[in-house]
């Protein structure tokens, strides 16, 4: 679920970020204060196991319960979106359908690129394709206890040998020809809760939503996150919610469970944040050479109220190995862009570990825009810069003590805006490529 998805301004960096964030400091404006963050120990919750159940009628239930009551008004959104992005398709020229990404070939046809161990690549060549999780597969899993739900938020990360597919609010793991070792699975049964609607008795489990995953080229390992949300058992959200974090080296194995509340109001060793119980909307991660970062948007879980977006760090050996116990530092970016708000946060990833800083003991950079209603504080959604984001000693997260520092810089760029979902960002003035769509 995401109660910011019509102010999202989604920002893909390309390998190529490390290198621009590692040189923003001489091409940006100067940087803001640094901030330090907030330790806590997380504790491991248990194992889960990649086990398909069995697989549901697909029949219709009452539209009372066929989608959340809680996302009527979202989906009501959502249909009068659609419609106006088919009437504009119908009178434009392009017919490659809504620029959401960079992915998709501009107006003039050229083709994207890719970037792959720090080297941007030209024409990639597509090896194989195979269709993923479709809404069928999500709807009938977990013997079809399931909501219909929209968007689907795909999460996708390949390694080892597998590829590793969420959805809301399925799982599925698959070898690289496409092929399935098993079936689909419902991502309650996955992380061990209740069916999100049981259609026999009519009982609402908790909501999983925000899949996000990656595979760590270091430790071998794969990271899958939801965000979970706790319902009564007549489907009442009860403002509970935490992000499960799952790891594994083999996706068709076991495993390690830990959970991090995002409540944010004292609950289980959380700061106290005013406005709280909060959610930890729109989960992202990412990696460096020592840490496993996780990023979320925090608003009032029952008021209409925006905090600022919180990065949390963790000791990716410690996950990947499944301690029973791990420390999480967590950054509250309130005010720390000269005043404003982080807003919408994306850590750093790469497929290969050559492209980790190494600077200043292990950096992790992140990337977000400052031109949403969240990050200003006003009803301007324009802007001519981007902020760029250091955490600097990320080696210190392997120790019991860990010393980070966060900081942050802005970067130049032509003005753009988030009213247009066509609008493509250009690039910073930096020598690295870095792409950016909303």
């Amino acid at each position: 679920m995401s109660r910011s998805k019509h102010l999202r301004i989604l920002l893909c960096a390309a390998v190529g970020l490390l290198t621009v964030a590692g040189t923003v400091a001489a091409t940006g404006s100067a940087s803001a204060a640094t901030t330090t963050g907030v330790s806590r120990t997380l504790a491991k919750v248990g194992t889960a196991v990649y086990t398909p159940g069995a697989v549901g009628s697909g029949d219709l239930a009452d539209i009372d319960t066929e989608i959340p009551s809680f996302f009527e008004e979202e989906a009501d959104e959502a249909a009068a979106a659609m419609t106006a992005r088919a009437d504009a398709r119908a009178a434009s020229v392009h017919r490659n359908g809504p620029h959401r990404s960079m992915s998709s070939r501009d107006a003039a046809g050229r083709p994207s690129t890719q970037a792959t161990n720090g080297v941007i690549v030209r024409n990639p060549q597509v090896l194989t394709s195979f269709d993923g999780i479709n809404h069928r597969d999500q709807r009938t899993a977990g013997g079809g206890n399931q909501f219909s739900l929209e968007p689907p938020d795909q999460a996708l990360c390949v390694g080892n040998g597998k590829v590793v597919e969420a959805v809301n609010d399925a799982f599925r793991v698959r070898n690289p020809d496409g092929s399935s070792p098993t079936g689909v699975v419902s991502l309650n049964d996955f992380f061990g809760y209740p069916p999100a609607i049981n259609r026999t008795t009519g009982v609402f489990g908790p909501l999983l939503t925000d899949p996000v995953c990656l595979f760590d080229p270091t430790t071998r390992s794969f990271f899958l996150v939801v965000l979970t949300l706790e319902s009564t058992e007549d489907g009442d959200l009860t403002g509970v919610n935490h992000l499960d974090i799952a790891v594994a080296s083999d996706p068709t194995g076991t495993w390690n469970i830990y959970q991090l509340d995002a409540t944010d109001d004292g609950t289980n060793g959380s700061p106290v944040h005013p406005n709280c119980p909060c959610i930890g909307d729109y989960p992202h991660i990412g990696v460096d050479a020592n840490g496993f970062f996780l990023t979320t948007n925090e608003y009032s879980f029952f008021g209409p109220e925006f905090n600022s977006a919180q990065i949390y760090a963790f000791s990716k050996r410690a996950l990947a190995r499944g301690d029973a116990q791990v420390l999480v530092t967590q950054f509250d970016t309130t005010g720390a862009d000269r005043g404003l708000n982080g807003f919408t946060i994306w850590a750093a990833q790469s497929p290969s570990p050559f492209d980790y800083s190494r600077e200043a003991r292990g950096t992790e950079y992140f990337l977000s825009s400052n031109a949403a209603e969240e990050a200003t504080g006003t009803t301007v959604n324009s802007s001519n810069s981007v902020v760029a984001w250091a955490m600097t000693n990320t080696r210190s997260l392997d120790s019991n003590r860990p010393d980070l520092t966060l900081s942050n810089t802005r970067v130049g760029v032509t003005t753009y805006s988030r009213r247009s979902s066509r609008a493509i960002l250009p690039l910073p003035r930096t020598s690295r490529s870095v792409c950016f769509c909303v």
